[in-house]
C-alpha cells in the first residue's frame, strides 16, 4: 500500500496534473515526476532523461533554484538530496571545503557579521582588488585582535593568545599576568609560558596548544583537529575527543601516555558532556583547566544585535549589602529621567528602603540628567542673493 501511494504522488499520467511548472514529463512518456527528481542519481524516466544535464539546463532559472542547490564555485546545479550525505558534489574549494556539505558556513561567508571581522580567522574567499587578494582578514593593522567578541571565547584569535591570556585562573599554578597555562611535553606538568612565546614555532606545551597554527587550516572541519602530535615521523592534528582513547592520541607515546594516566579519571570522549555550562561548578580544578584547555575548534555564526533586549535579573536581590532592582521595571522612568546615560538607582538608606535616581552619561555629556552637550559645533552659514531676486533670505 505504501508503494502504491509512493507511485501514485511522484509519478502521473494525468495531462492536466503534468503541465504543472513543478513537474517534468519524461520523454516518449506519458509518465511525469516532480522536479526535484530531476539530477538526484536515480533514473525515473524510462530512457533516463531525467539525469540527463541537457534536459535540466533547459529549465528556466526560477525553476532550477527552486528545487536545486547551486554550486558556487562550478556554477552547476545538485540535486537537494544530495546535501550533506557525506560525499562532495561541489567543488572542494579554498578551504578543503565542499559548500554542500557545511551549508552553515556557506551562510555565515555569504553574510558575514561585524564581530568576525579580523578575528584571526579567514572566512571570505580571498578576492582580488587591484592586484591584491582581499579578505575579512586584510588591513586589519589597526584592528585589535582582542575584543569583547574574541575575548576568552577560548580559540586564539590573536597571533600570540593575547585574547586569552588570564583568563582561567586555576589554584593548581600560580602564574603571573600575561602568561598562558599548559602542560609540559617533557614533564607533563603544569606550567607558565609568557605570551610572547606563543605562536613562536617552537613547542613549548602538550599537544602544541602554544602553536595554534599548526593545525589552523583544519579550523572549520567537520570534527575540530587542534591537539599535535607526531607518530613514526608523520605529523597529526587530532580531535579533543581522541586524547587517551583506545587506539586514539597517545599512541604508545611515553609522555602523552603520563599525561593519560594524570588524567585518567577525565573521559575525553564526553568532554561536551563533562564541560557544559550547568555541570562547571561541580567541577574540580584539574577537570576545569582541562575544559579550558583543548578548544581547538570555532563554530562559525552570525551575530544579530537587538536593542529590544532587556537584562534579566530578579527583582529584588540582596548581595554584599547591595541591592538591585529589575532593569525592565526602570526602563519608563529612564527613558524620560537620562537622555542618554544610564540611569541607576541608588539606596540612601537600605533599611528604609529610600532611594534617588541617578545617571551615568556618556563622555559627550553631562548634567544631572545628561542634558548638556561637552562638545560644541561651530557652524557657518551664508546666505546670498541674486540680484534678480525680490526675495530676503
Amino acid at each position: 500500500h505504501v508503494e502504491l501511494y509512493k507511485c501514485n504522488t511522484i509519478f502521473r499520467n494525468d495531462s492536466t496534473f503534468c503541465n504543472k511548472s513543478t513537474m517534468y514529463k519524461c520523454i516518449n512518456s506519458s509518465k511525469c515526476i516532480s522536479n526535484y527528481r530531476l539530477l538526484d542519481g536515480i533514473n525515473d524516466c524510462d530512457y533516463g532523461d531525467d539525469e540527463q544535464w541537457t534536459i535540466f539546463n533547459d529549465l528556466s532559472f526560477t525553476r532550477k533554484s527552486q528545487t536545486h542547490f547551486y554550486c558556487a564555485e562550478t556554477k552547476k546545479y545538485i540535486s537537494r538530496k544530495l546535501i550533506g550525505d557525506d560525499l562532495c558534489q561541489c567543488y572542494v574549494e579554498f578551504y578543503e571545503i565542499c559548500e554542500d556539505e557545511l551549508l552553515f558556513i556557506k551562510h555565515v561567508r555569504e553574510h558575514i557579521s561585524f564581530p568576525s571581522i579580523c578575528n584571526g580567522i579567514i572566512d571570505l574567499i580571498p578576492l582580488n582588488v587591484s592586484g591584491r587578494n582581499e579578505t575579512d582578514e586584510t588591513e586589519c593593522e589597526q584592528w585589535s585582535c582582542n575584543n569583547s567578541y574574541t575575548r576568552c571565547n577560548g580559540l586564539w584569535n590573536c597571533f600570540d593568545g593575547a585574547d586569552e591570556v588570564d583568563c582561567y585562573p586555576t589554584s593548581l599554578i600560580q602564574c603571573p599576568p600575561q602568561n598562558h597555562v599548559c602542560f609540559s611535553p617533557e614533564t607533563i606538568e603544569l606550567i607558565c609560558l609568557a605570551k610572547d612565546k606563543g605562536n613562536n614555532g617552537h613547542i613549548d606545551c602538550l599537544g602544541a596548544t602554544d602553536e595554534p597554527q599548526l593545525c589552523r587550516e583544519h579550523i572549520y572541519s567537520v570534527e575540530e583537529a587542534g591537539f599535535y602530535y607526531v607518530s613514526d615521523g608523520v605529523e597529526y592534528c587530532a580531535s579533543r575527543y581522541g586524547i587517551c582513547s583506545e587506539g586514539g592520541i597517545n599512541c604508545n607515546d611515553k609522555n602523552n601516555e603520563t599525561f593519560c594516566n594524570r588524567t585518567e579519571s577525565f573521559d575525553f570522549a564526553r568532554v561536551d558532556e563533562i564541560c557544559n555550562e550547568k555541570n562547571t561548578p561541580n567541577l574540580s580544578d584539574m577537570e576545569q583547566l582541562l575544559c579550558n584547555l583543548f578548544i581547538f575548534q570555532v563554530v562559525p555564526k552570525i551575530t544579530h544585535f537587538s536593542l529590544n533586549e532587556k537584562t534579566k535579573s530578579s527583582n529584588s536581590v540582596t548581595k554584599d549589602n547591595v541591592n538591585t532592582v529589575s532593569i525592565s521595571q526602570m526602563d519608563l522612568e529612564s527613558s524620560v529621567h537620562c537622555h542618554r546615560g544610564l540611569d541607576l538607582r541608588v539606596w540612601s538608606d537600605i533599611n528604609e528602603n529610600l532611594t534617588n535616581l541617578t545617571c551615568l552619561c556618556p563622555p559627550s555629556y553631562y548634567g544631572d540628567t545628561c542634558q548638556y552637550q561637552n562638545q560644541r559645533v561651530g557652524l557657518t552659514i551664508k546666505f546670498q542673493a541674486f540680484f534678480d531676486s525680490w526675495r530676503i533670505p
